[in-house]
């Protein structure tokens, strides 16, 4: 009979505990997979759409008028705002060095003050089609707007009006009605508190939008300002994607708790290794030492305990490994996370991240209960039969 014949008869029989041992420790592995299966999947998301699109800039009239804001409540302004178009020479100026800015693409929009249904907001018209282009993260519930004068809405207006796909706006009181083709998806940002019009071209710019492969603000006004004399002191340059900077940061925090939580559950497992084997050595004193007097030598009975710990180990990051699959299939197919993809998640390196950490765990917090067994006192284990 061989020794693992031997571990595995000896585990049916005590089929109770061992069941329980290896439910706790297979739960335990599958949150710590999940949890950073979820991690790197959406740090490999965030990187991939950095690296697909270029730097968002906003291209506005400088202005000393500020509004007074705290966490988007207006509360007063220092003076009141005048809607200043920028210059027509900048806008050339830009159109005619597009390499020098390192522009990708760009998108010039107007911005109007309107009333629509009677409430007030902000009318932006603009070629959607050149703005979806560069706002790669817009998700659309119907279709983009096609011809002059459709509209698509943000979220947020969208559900404080009512407002579906296909509805029928008034605008400023115009006769015609403008059709709704498209209400955008929650993104987080100022789209969704605002109305888009789709435009052909403008006859004033209040803002140039501006995808670029140079990577600061800075370089962008100093680039501008050596392209064309009027740009100086005349225009300010800021992110328009303010929340790729914030999510990324979400991300780095978000990483940071799986990480330790991940440790202390780690942790924690060889801790449980640890309890399980000892017990298991203080309750089988009688079993060891009757195989010491059959003739078992101290290091097959130190074999067969620590044999016995990675039979648990390694069925139970198998039944781990298969949990974790399920779970993140489960939260992709939810669409509650947002920039989850289950195809981004490193799933070979989890799998033999996962084996190997097992096993230095199983060899770590077996080790004593293993010396343990091996050093048990044949009288003294006969007597307790």
């Amino acid at each position: 009979m061989t020794l693992l014949s031997v571990v595995l008869r000896l585990l049916r029989v005590r089929r109770g505990r061992t069941t329980l041992f290896l439910l706790t420790l297979t739960i335990s592995l599958s949150i710590i997979l999940t949890i950073n299966a979820v991690s790197l999947g959406m740090r490999a998301t965030f990187k991939a759409g950095t690296e697909t699109a270029g730097n968002l800039y906003a291209v506005t009239t400088r202005s000393d008028r500020r509004a007074l804001t705290y966490r988007g409540i207006v509360v007063g302004e220092t003076a009141r705002p005048e809607r200043v178009p920028l210059a027509e020479s900048v806008v050339r100026a830009v159109q005619r060095n597009t390499d020098v800015l390192g522009a990708l693409n760009m998108s010039p929009s107007r911005i109007d003050v309107v009333k629509i249904n009677g409430t007030p907001s902000i009318l932006v018209s603009t070629d959607l089609r050149r703005e979806r282009e560069m706002k790669k993260w817009w998700e659309i519930e119907g279709e983009l707007p096609r011809a002059a004068g459709e509209l698509l809405v943000g979220s947020s207006f969208a559900s404080e009006l009512g407002i579906a796909p296909g509805a029928s706006l008034s605008v400023d009181g115009e006769v015609r009605l403008r059709r709704v083709r498209g209400v955008l998806r929650r993104t987080g940002r100022d789209d969704d508190r605002v109305v888009f019009a789709q435009t052909d071209g403008v006859d004033r710019v209040d803002l140039l939008l501006i995808e670029s492969t140079v990577s600061s603000p800075t370089a962008i006004v100093e680039i501008l300002e050596s392209i064309n004399p009027d740009a100086a002191g005349a225009t300010e340059v800021s992110i328009a994607d303010a929340a790729s900077p914030l999510r990324y940061s979400f991300l780095e925090s978000f990483s940071r708790y799986a990480a330790l939580l991940s440790a202390v559950l780690a942790g924690l497992g060889v801790l449980l290794v640890y309890v399980f084997g000892i017990t298991s050595v203080h309750g089988r004193i009688s079993e060891f030492a009757t195989l010491k007097s059959m003739g078992y030598r101290r290091s097959k009975i130190a074999e067969m305990v620590a044999l016995e710990l990675f039979i648990f180990c390694l069925v139970a990051v198998v039944l781990a490994n298969v949990l974790m699959l399920a779970s993140v299939a489960i939260i992709e197919a939810s669409g509650r996370l947002d920039g989850f993809v289950l195809s981004r998640v490193p799933l070979l390196r989890l799998f033999a991240a996962s084996w190997i950490l097992t096993t230095v765990a199983c060899v770590v917090a077996g080790l004593r209960p293993a010396l343990k067994a091996s050093g048990t006192d044949v009288v003294r284990g006969l007597r307790a039969l």
